[in-house]
């Protein structure tokens, strides 16, 4: 399908009082976006609001507050091998709730100028929710190369641990390592170009 895809985004500091301005970090933005597909029965309409500060020339650190919700979605249900219907639910004619058709909420925050990232997401949908969270590490200043730690893990209980690093310019390593309880462990190694 074709997407059509309008976004706005503002600094956050003149809607406010001054005093009120004053207390906000001058890179707060609000970013609001929509998202429709045209031309297709299928696809999602999506409706975004993210509050993010940009890093600046004294401060290098960034905050993400992120909220996406589904206004229209479109379903295919297959009756039978040969026969496909499709439903169609809105928000807003009240026929279904917002948490059965779709919501992410995440969040991500850096601290020592880029160096730590913690980041956070749950999604709901279909009445459930699933989250994971994660942190990333920028081991840059220890080692001679570009490298960074990640740990994650999510509803279900799996844990994942990656290092990655710029063996030299152009050419990316990643040692990764899943474990999932009940399950096992998987290890992986991915070379990126």
């Amino acid at each position: 399908p074709l997407f059509i895809d309008g976004s706005w985004c503002v600094p956050v500091g003149p809607m406010f009082p001054d005093f009120l301005a004053t207390a906000l970090p001058s890179s707060l933005h609000l970013s609001v976006a929509l998202q429709h597909p045209m031309g297709s029965a299928e696809g999602d309409t999506l409706a975004s609001l993210c509050f993010h500060s940009k890093p600046h020339e004294r401060y290098e650190d960034t905050f993400h507050f992120l909220v996406v919700q589904t206004l229209i979605s479109s379903n295919r249900l297959s009756h039978s091998a040969n026969e496909i219907a499709r439903s169609r639910s809105t928000l807003f004619s009240g026929d279904v709730s917002w948490r059965d058709l779709g919501t992410l909420i995440g969040v991500s925050k850096s601290f020592g100028n880029g160096l730590f990232r913690l980041s956070a997401s749950s999604m709901m949908h279909d009445g459930e929710m699933d989250y994971e969270a994660a942190m990333m590490l920028d081991a840059t200043p220890a080692f001679a190369n570009q490298t960074q730690f990640k740990v994650g893990i999510n509803k279900v209980g799996c844990i994942g641990i990656g290092i990655a690093t710029k063996i030299f310019e152009g050419l990316q390593l990643t040692l990764g390592v899943h474990h999932l309880r009940r399950s096992g462990t998987r290890f992986g190694l991915e070379i990126a170009i």
